[in-house]
C-alpha cells in the first residue's frame, strides 16, 4: 500500500549490442519474406502470443533473428476488446471495469497466458516480452470512470488509510465528513465538474476526484509490476513490459512516474522514459513508419538512436507487396532506398550508444513532470465541453491537450536553443529519491498547478543552494490532492501576488485550447487569447 517500489532493471543481453529494427508481422511473414528482409537490411521481427509458434522460434535461432513477443498476456484484458470498451466510455457514472484488475481470477488469467506463451518463446532469441499493446484502464486516454468493483473499492480504502493515517486528516484535506475509511465513496469528474469550472482556482478542492484518479493509476501500475515480476520468474534474463503506450493524461493509467517503476521496457513517451530510465538504463522504443521522405525517415531513426532508443518497432504498412505483373513479392521502392540506412544504423555505429553503460549526457536542466497537474489541466480543458465531457476522446486529446502542448513546446524550445534536458519525476521529489541540487542548475516548472509541501520544500532548498527556477503560470495554486491554496506554494519565492477576482486569460474561461473547435485550425481554438492581457506577443494567463 506504500510507494510503488521500482521493479529491478534487467541488463540488456550481450547479443543485443546494436540498434535493431523489429518488424511487426503485418502484411508479411518473416519466413516467406526472409529474402526481402535481407535485401532491406532487416533482421528482427515479432511473435504474437507464443503458443504454437515453435516454428518461428526455430527460425529465429537458425537465422539469428531477434524478436519481441507481443500479447504475451493475451488480448482483451489489459486492452479491453472492442465489444467491452463501449461499456465504459462516453458515460458519466462510476462503473465496474470489465475484467477488473482487482479481481484475482483476472490476474490468474493474465499469468496463465504468460506462462503458456513464455514457455515457448523463451527458447529463441527474445528481445523483450510485451504483455499487450495499447493497454488502458478503459480505452486509450478516453475518460472511463472505472473501477468500482468491490475488490477495487476495498483496495482504494486501504490505500487511503495508509496514505492519510486518520479519517480526520482525510476529512480536513477533502472537506468531507466521512465517519470511517470504509464509508468512503470515490468521485468521478461529474461529481466535481461544476465546482471546478470558474475562478478563483484557489478556492477549488478536487481531492475526491484527484485521489481516485491517482489510485486507479497506482492500481494499474501495481498490476503491471506484479506481471513484470512474474514474467521474470519464467525467463529471468529478458525484460517485460508493454508496447503502444499513450501520452500522459487524467485517464487511462498513464502516470509515467508510476509506469516507469512498474515495467522493464516500454514503447511510450520517449523523453520521459529516457529521463526516468537513464541509470540503470532500461530499453525503450518507438514505432517507426516510412513517410515518403527519405531524408525525414533517415533523420527519425538516427534521432531515436541518439536519444537512447535501443530498438524500434517497424509498422510495415506497404513495405512488402505482391506484383501481379511479375507474380513476385517485392520491396516497396522507398524501403529499398532506405536499406543502406537500415544496415548502417544496425551496424557498429550504434554499439557505443546502445551499450547499457552509455547514457545521454544532458545539460543540468530539468523539466518538472507533475502528473497531478496533468490531471487538473485535463479538467480545465474539459470545462469547455460542459456536461458532454465524457465524449472528449483520446483522439481529440492528441491535438488538444494543454499539458501535452506545454511539454512539447518546452522540449522543442530547449532543443532549438541547443540544450538537452531531463524530466524530473514528482514522485521522486516527494519521496526524496533525487538530489535536485546535485543534478540540476535550472528547473523549469511547466504549469505545475499542483505541488505538495514536500515538493515545495525541495524546490526552495534547490534555490537556496544556488539553483534557478523558471515557472510559467498557476504554480502551486493547488496541493498535490487538488485543494486550493492562498497564496500559491511558492508565491513568496517568486515575489508573486495574485488577484484572481478578474479571472484568467480573457476573464471568461480557464481553457486555453477550446476542444469544441477541434476541426478548426489550431490558432482558431485559442479563443481565450482574444482580449487577454499580453506582454508584447506573450499572453499572460
Amino acid at each position: 500500500m506504500g510507494p510503488l517500489e521500482p521493479v529491478p532493471a534487467i541488463r540488456q543481453s550481450p547479443e543485443w549490442n546494436r540498434f535493431v529494427i523489429l518488424v511487426w508481422q503485418r502484411q508479411n511473414d518473416v519466413r516467406r519474406d526472409v529474402a526481402l528482409y535481407e535485401e532491406a537490411g532487416l533482421h528482427g521481427f515479432h511473435i504474437d502470443r507464443g503458443v504454437g509458434e515453435d516454428e518461428l522460434v526455430r527460425f529465429s535461432l537458425r537465422r539469428k533473428f531477434p524478436y519481441y513477443v507481443d500479447h504475451a498476456a493475451g488480448k482483451g484484458i489489459l486492452y479491453l476488446s472492442n465489444d467491452l470498451r463501449p461499456q465504459v466510455t462516453g458515460k458519466k457514472a462510476l462503473l465496474v471495469r470489465p475484467n477488473s484488475l482487482s479481481d484475482p481470477s483476472v490476474i490468474k488469467s493474465l499469468k496463465d497466458q504468460l506462462r503458456h506463451n513464455v514457455s515457448t518463446t523463451k527458447k529463441g532469441l527474445v528481445y523483450a516480452y510485451a504483455f499487450d499493446d495499447e493497454i488502458s484502464l478503459g480505452s486509450f486516454n478516453s475518460p472511463a470512470e472505472v473501477d468500482i468493483h468491490p475488490r477495487s473499492l476495498a483496495w482504494y480504502r486501504k490505500w487511503l488509510a495508509n496514505r492519510y493515517g486518520s479519517i480526520e486528516r482525510l476529512n480536513h484535506t477533502w472537506g468531507t465528513d466521512y465517519a470511517s475509511f470504509d464509508s468512503i465513496q470515490p468521485a468521478g469528474f461529474e461529481d466535481v465538474r461544476t465546482s471546478a469550472s470558474a475562478p478563483p482556482i484557489a478556492n477549488w478542492n478536487l481531492s475526491r476526484w484527484l485521489e481516485w484518479r491517482h489510485f486507479m493509476d497506482y492500481q494499474f501500475a501495481q498490476v503491471l509490476a506484479d506481471l513484470t515480476r512474474f514474467t521474470n520468474t519464467l525467463d529471468p534474463n529478458i525484460p517485460a513490459g508493454f508496447v503502444g503506450g499513450q501520452q500522459p493524461s487524467a485517464y487511462g493509467g498513464y502516470d509515467y512516474a508510476l509506469l516507469s517503476r512498474a515495467v522493464q521496457w516500454m514503447e511510450g513517451e520517449d523523453d520521459l522514459l529516457r529521463s526516468f530510465w537513464g541509470r540503470p538504463r532500461r530499453p525503450h522504443v518507438q514505432t517507426y513508419g516510412i513517410t515518403g521522405s527519405e531524408a525525414q525517415d533517415t533523420w527519425t531513426l538516427w534521432h531515436r538512436l541518439a536519444h537512447g532508443n535501443q530498438a524500434t518497432i517497424a509498422w510495415p504498412e506497404g513495405w512488402f507487396r505482391d506484383t501481379p505483373a511479375t507474380r513476385k513479392r517485392e520491396l516497396n521502392l522507398q524501403v529499398a532506398r532506405l536499406a543502406p540506412v537500415f544496415r548502417e544504423i544496425q551496424g557498429p555505429a550504434s554499439e557505443f550508444i546502445v551499450n547499457p553503460d552509455s547514457y545521454l549526457e544532458t545539460d543540468p536542466i530539468g523539466l518538472y513532470y507533475s502528473h497531478p497537474s496533468i490531471r487538473v489541466s485535463w479538467a480545465m480543458d474539459a470545462i469547455t465541453h460542459g456536461s458532454s465531457w465524457p465524449n472528449r476522446s483520446s483522439s481529440l486529446d492528441e491535438d488538444n491537450l494543454t499539458s501535452a502542448h506545454l511539454r512539447r513546446s518546452w522540449g522543442t524550445l530547449l532543443r532549438d536553443l541547443g540544450y538537452q534536458y531531463d524530466y524530473i519525476s514528482y514522485l521522486d521529489v516527494q519521496e526524496g529519491r533525487v538530489d535536485l541540487s546535485a543534478r540540476f542548475k535550472v528547473i523549469i516548472l511547466p504549469q505545475v498547478i499542483c505541488l505538495s509541501d514536500a515538493e515545495a520544500d525541495a524546490l526552495r532548498r534547490f534555490v537556496k543552494s544556488g539553483g534557478t527556477l523558471v515557472a510559467d503560470n498557476l504554480l502551486g495554486i493547488l496541493t498535490e490532492t487538488g485543494r486550493g491554496r492562498k497564496p500559491g506554494a511558492l508565491d513568496d519565492l517568486f515575489g508573486v501576488s495574485r488577484d484572481e477576482s478578474q479571472g484568467y486569460l480573457n476573464g471568461r474561461t480557464l481553457t486555453e485550447i477550446d476542444g469544441e473547435h477541434f476541426n478548426q485550425p489550431f490558432p482558431r481554438r485559442l479563443h481565450a487569447y482574444e482580449g487577454a492581457l499580453k506582454r508584447g506577443a506573450r499572453v499572460i494567463y
